[in-house]
């Protein structure tokens, strides 16, 4: 008898965890890419739309913030740059001091 109980428990758990998967998976797309660029901020759609799958091009800082108040450094611009067009293949130079 106690055999058949966990087998049904570890059924009923594992259907549990993977019916609610589907959800988180849509409710983590309906959020906000970035916390600290709410939707009514002006650059929300750009910057949504550019660091979306569709495009990749900026990531944001790696911790969930964006910071658009923040200038962007010349590697920055660079990478951003480089996405944009497609280069892929990497060249060593000199770059000017920022």
């Amino acid at each position: 008898m106690s055999k058949i109980k966990k087998v049904v428990s570890i059924y009923l758990v594992f259907i549990l965890v993977f019916s609610t998967l589907p959800m988180q998976l849509i409710m983590a797309s309906e959020n906000d890419a970035f916390s600290d660029v709410p939707a009514g901020h002006w650059g929300y759609e750009a910057i949504s739309r550019w660091s979306d799958d569709k495009y990749g091009v900026i990531q944001g800082n790696g911790d969930g913030t964006f910071a658009p108040s923040r200038e962007l450094s010349l590697g920055e611009l660079a990478a951003i740059l480089s996405s944009t067009f497609g280069y892929t293949e990497r060249v060593h130079t000199t770059v000017f001091p920022e």
